[in-house]
């Protein structure tokens, strides 16, 4: 979910209302019942473990993290027979099974642009010069990436200085006070991985890497190399459908933003970057640093977790060049958008629409990543076993299907579906939301959106009786700040009716809410799989009744 309004500073497959998807075709009559089997315990768990990986680097808008929680749930999508909406032309009966899978998920995206900072290319560029050989280029995107804040230009030989980290505190002091004239300082992000000292795994603020670059410029060093590691899971005996081994490191990617916490918001310890004075940087990639070290990085590194001493390392006649530049553009950011083709072909005209954000908050100058197990992977994996639902009961009217992106930074993602939607504004029935459904009590939940549509309170408690969905008690919220503050909003303002689905109607009782403590192990999984069957149901009801919800009493 998104802070309040005051913190936000074709070749495709197109498929006819009534059309079969990638997957199954339709059975002849509606099951809800058969989808209902579907939503497991299982499969939920997969999904959480997957969308709210530190693999995913807290699948900020946009990011390398976010980018690979898509292809996840592209990948879901295509397999539960989800199509693509029909506002697209036809691909060809030429392409292949194995084509047409492939379009189909890149074809899932639906780009929107937002500004924002980006990599300037002709400004950025990172070199190294090891006589006698020839100098080598690394490749911007791949091997580095220019760091916001901290541009310029710097020229020097390499010298290896840990985590860069200058504490008396912890009485651990990587940075000389002299010694570093003339040359480039290269540090790993974070702070020593170890439970004996700093603050574990919240990370203390000498990990902050505006400090690390202003304290490498009052010692002399002329710029710095700032190494990505890959992230690190917690140790323990793996949780409900977690993998028993890390998933692949990410890749490197430009951050665009830095996370800044709930409990940060009031006081940023003065580690405004834009009024620091910091040595040029780029961050780099492993394998990189070892390349320009001439060593193993991430064995040095290592040595430093289990010692907690100090380590220096020169590389004597390994120069380093280093341009770092940023600018100013329109960022592209895009969210996923699929069709499941109604089965009765009069009501297949109509649509429902059932969403929720994939996105969440990044990382922080710490290197703590903003995991967003409740805000929204729970929301994301419930969609997930919803889609897969309604993909086997194949209602009457279609439904559209959304994940979107951007809801951290003022609902972009789904106002962008909002101001271009792929169906007629007017055939559109309802639309279901879910963000934020795996915190208190696992058998109530919070739902917005009744004071603004009144007859959906008797669905929402016909749905309840549908089946035993976990879920005894239903709050039906009616803080109108609450009800601006999720993706439904961006559909409520065009006179759509919605419902939101919320695990209470207060987010203050969430202590983890937008902090990198919002992690899988603080998640009740069950109280997401009850959630997920009473969307369900009030989705299936949507799709099947015969009569259409009026528009909202107030489309504020």
């Amino acid at each position: 979910m998104n802070p309040p309004l005051s913190v936000i500073g074709a070749l495709c497959l197109c498929l006819p209302p009534g059309s079969p998807g990638p997957g199954p075709a339709p059975s002849s009559f509606q099951d809800r019942a058969a989808g209902e089997k579907s939503i497991t315990a299982a499969d939920l768990a997969k999904h959480l473990v997957q969308i709210a990986s530190p693999e995913m680097e807290g699948r900020d808008t946009p990011s390398v993290g976010l980018s690979r929680a898509q292809d996840y749930v592209a990948e879901a999508w295509f397999a539960a027979g989800v199509a693509l909406p029909p506002d697209l032309t036809a691909l060809g009966a030429e392409l292949t099974a194995e084509e047409r899978r492939t379009k189909t998920l890149e074809l899932y995206r639906r780009s929107y642009p937002i500004p924002g900072a980006l990599p300037d290319a002709d400004g950025s560029s990172f070199g190294l010069e090891v006589a006698p050989l020839e100098p080598k280029q690394f490749q911007l995107g791949r091997d580095f990436v220019p760091l916001s804040h901290a541009g310029g230009e710097a020229r020097g030989e390499v010298t290896f200085l840990g985590y860069g980290i200058d504490s008396s505190e912890e009485k651990f002091d990587e940075i000389p006070d002299k010694g570093l004239k003339g040359r480039i300082a290269l540090i790993v992000e974070g702070e020593p991985r170890t439970p004996k000292r700093f603050e574990g795994p919240e990370l203390s603020l000498d990990a902050s890497l505006w400090f690390k670059l202003v304290n490498l410029k009052k010692a002399g060093a002329e710029g710095a190399l700032v190494v990505r590691r890959p992230p690190k899971r917690p140790k323990g005996s793996p949780g409900p459908g977690q993998p028993s081994k890390e998933l692949d490191p990410p890749a490197l990617g430009f951050r665009h933003t830095f996370a800044t916490w709930n409990d940060q918001r009031a006081n940023r310890e003065g580690r405004d970057p834009q009024r620091l004075e910091m040595v040029p940087a780029l961050e780099i990639t492993m394998a990189a640093a070892s390349e320009i070290l001439g060593e193993d990085v991430e064995a040095l590194i290592s040595r430093v977790d289990s010692t907690l001493r100090p380590l220096r390392k020169d590389g004597k006649q390994r120069v380093v060049t280093l341009r770092s530049k940023v600018k100013r553009g329109d960022v592209e950011a895009s969210n996923l958008v699929g069709w499941i083709p109604g089965s009765d072909g009069q009501a297949a005209r109509e649509v429902v629409i059932v969403g929720a954000h994939l996105d969440h908050i990044g990382v922080d100058e710490r290197g703590r990543i903003g995991a967003g197990a409740d805000d929204n992977a729970s929301g994301s994996a419930a969609l997930l076993e919803v889609v897969q639902a309604l993909c086997a009961a194949r209602p009457r009217r279609s439904v559209l299907v959304c994940a979107f992106s951007g809801e951290e930074d003022g609902l972009l993602g789904s106002k962008a579906v909002a101001g271009r939607l792929p169906v007629d504004v007017r055939s559109v029935v309802a639309m279901v939301n879910l963000d934020m459904v795996g915190f208190g009590d696992k058998g109530a939940c919070a739902v917005l959106g009744v004071v603004q549509n009144p007859s959906l309170e008797k669905l929402v408690q016909r749905a309840q009786k549908l089946s035993r969905t976990g879920i005894r008690e239903v709050d039906i919220c009616k803080d109108e700040g609450l009800f601006t503050r999720s993706d439904h909003y961006s559909f409520h303002t065009l006179g759509i009716p919605v419902l939101f689905f919320l695990e209470n109607g207060s987010l203050d009782a969430n202590v983890d809410y937008h902090t990198w403590r919002d992690t899988l192990d603080r998640l009740d999984q069950e109280k997401v799989l009850n959630v997920a069957r009473l969307a369900y149901n009030c989705t299936w009801l949507l799709t099947d009744d015969e009569h259409r919800p009026p528009a909202p009493s107030a489309s504020r």
